[in-house]
């Protein structure tokens, strides 16, 4: 990811719509899939430490993430344990053996995603829970991707034959942000079509909006926490995993 992406993230990510509605929705599915009030988490793959700034709340919590420069603003910004490290090459020595083992949109800036995956499920204890986002439907592609250092976009096909590498039982795999993907299917086609002109364009989608527009659209994305406590949904922007570690 570009450094200039990462500030962006730093200033914004614990007001911003799709941040916040994002914990909420992993919090409730984690909750759904049995995770306890006290238990400890580790989010591989931390950025700036947003989430383990909200999951504080209910978890112990520690980071990994392998740039320095994210690293050093997670610190800062969360107050939290924070290893800079690269789990494809070392294990890092944590304070904990990990209840739950977060990877927020993750697996899709890594070439090698099955071995990172793998990497993260080590580090889950037995009986744990490894829960993943990951950006959804390739047709969604555009200079966002590009500007986030994503590799892919995933459909379930594609996850679960990843999941397929690890001794997992799944427990929950839906899409979400799906009511809001009508208009953004629409604003990445627009999108695309600009970027046809302006082929250097490769700024992400994340920036401020004005107060109403936010509380507008984190409401919509925040109220499918909701949907998923009852049903999957079966297409949007992103998708959803919760696993559970069992004997290999």
């Amino acid at each position: 990811m570009q450094a200039s992406e990462f500030e962006m993230h730093a200033r914004v990510e614990d007001r911003h719509w799709w941040f916040c509605a994002r914990r909420e929705i992993i919090a409730a599915a984690l909750a759904s899939c049995g995770a306890q009030d006290g238990s400890q988490m580790l989010e591989v793959g931390c950025g700036t430490g947003g989430n383990l700034r909200y999951f504080r709340r209910k978890y112990r919590v520690e980071g990994i993430e392998v740039d320095a420069g994210a690293a050093a603003l997670a610190r800062q910004l969360s107050n939290c344990p924070i290893h800079t490290a690269d789990i494809l090459q070392s294990e890092p020595e944590l304070s904990f053996d990990p209840d739950i083992v977060l990877m927020a949109d993750v697996l899709e800036h890594v070439d090698d995603d099955r071995a990172l995956l793998q990497a993260a499920f080590r580090l889950v204890r037995e009986g744990g829970l490894l829960a993943i986002t990951v950006p959804a439907d390739p047709a969604l592609w555009s200079a966002h991707d590009v500007a986030l250092g994503h590799r892919r976009r995933y459909t379930q096909d594609s996850l679960g034959n990843l999941i397929a590498s690890i001794p997992a039982r799944v427990l929950r795999m839906s899409h979400f942000n799906s009511l809001l993907y009508p208009p953004i299917r629409l604003a990445r086609i627009l999108r695309g079509r600009r970027e046809s002109n302006r082929r250097h364009e490769t700024a992400s989608d994340l920036h401020d909006h004005s107060k109403l527009t936010n509380a507008l659209l984190y409401r919509v994305f925040a109220f499918e926490r909701r949907v998923l406590a009852r049903r999957d949904f079966p297409f949007g922007c992103s998708l959803l995993t919760i696993l559970r570690k069992e004997g290999a």
